[in-house]
């Protein structure tokens, strides 16, 4: 399973039990699922503010600011939801409250895998391509994965990167 699989089935049936436990109202079950189709946003973008800040050098320079935007908007929701009554979406203010604790943890806890920015097949020598898909393979069970799946046929392959079909 993976990690976002886990998250969602946590929000899912967190969700679920306050839908039921607030008399399963059509409308706590529509609050219930705006605020799991936000967490599979805030989700996917946490991960991509996660890359855009291990990288050297961001293409992105707001990224920074994802996480004050997620803070304002999130105290002014659940001063929103306290003041009309709507609880699976107060209880999905928590939800996301937590969240980027959780994955900071997740992240000292799971570093993520080095990842090429890009490769130039025409100044990269065969030899180089075959050492490098060599070396990942050693130290990561996922590296062989961050390289495409047509330098790593070339390697075994003998075939020069010239010939490399990669699409």
């Amino acid at each position: 399973m993976k990690t976002w699989h886990f998250e969602h089935a946590v929000v899912v049936a967190v969700l679920a039990a306050v839908w039921w436990a607030t008399g399963h109202e059509p409308r706590e079950l529509a609050g219930s699922l705006a605020v799991y189709l936000s967490f599979g946003h805030a989700s996917v973008s946490e991960r991509l503010r996660e890359r855009e800040a291990a990288r050297a050098a961001p293409s992105v320079e707001c990224y920074r600011t994802a996480t004050w935007y997620f803070i304002g908007k999130e105290l002014v929701w659940a001063a929103y939801f306290v003041w009309s009554g709507t609880y699976a979406a107060l209880v999905g203010c928590g939800v996301f409250a937590v969240y980027p604790l959780w994955r900071r943890w997740w992240r000292r806890v799971h570093p993520m895998a080095e990842q090429p920015e890009g490769l130039d097949l025409s100044t990269v020598s065969l030899d180089a391509l075959l050492r490098e898909v060599r070396r990942r393979e050693y130290e990561s069970p996922a590296g062989p994965a961050l390289l495409s799946d047509a330098v790593r046929r070339a390697c075994r392959s003998g075939r020069s990167p010239g010939a490399l079909d990669t699409r």
